[in-house]
């Protein structure tokens, strides 16, 4: 599906390509394939297919085929730090990562809802020239366990409904 609706993407917004000039971003370790574009306020938005999850659609692409949104990003300032931050959201929430924290990069949750956390001035991937940049951000979820996690002194709270 994510070729047709590339299609339907290429008509109405300019999409973004890899430093290979490639626009459809292969993840073999997360089973998907994906596009970026960018938003006219300069946000990098991504469509992604994630093969693991069922697919039911029939017919060419149109809009009400997409599902959710799938992933929100996160820019992490350094004081608290990636990893700390994702645990924070493991303990607190019962959030788990879903593949390898590091210092720089860290998805939390699974393949119908992440966080995508990354390192503030981490340059953007498919926008290298656009640095990760710490942004009030306010997130509700639904998830394993209630609560919230609010970063200290930084506008960034990420709830969970349970």
């Amino acid at each position: 599906m994510v070729p047709e609706a590339l299609e339907w993407a290429r008509r109405r917004m300019t999409i973004l390509r890899d430093a290979r000039g490639d626009e459809i971003v292969h993840f073999a370790g997360w089973n998907a394939h994906a596009f970026y574009f960018m938003d006219p306020e300069g946000n990098i938005l991504e469509f992604i297919g994630r093969h693991d999850l069922p697919d039911d659609a029939a017919g060419p692409f149109h809009p009400g085929l997409i599902r959710s949104l799938s992933e929100v990003a996160i820019a992490v300032p350094d004081q608290t730090g990636v990893a700390a931050f994702a645990s924070a959201l493991r303990d607190t929430l019962g959030l788990s990562p879903y593949r390898s924290v590091s210092d720089d990069f860290a998805a939390v949750g699974d393949e119908r809802g992440l966080l995508v956390l990354v390192r503030e001035g981490r340059p953007w991937f498919m926008a290298e020239h656009v640095p990760a940049t710490v942004e009030a951000t306010e997130v509700t979820i639904a998830g394993p366990r209630r609560g919230t996690v609010q970063l200290p002194g930084v506008p960034i709270s990420v709830r969970c409904d349970g």
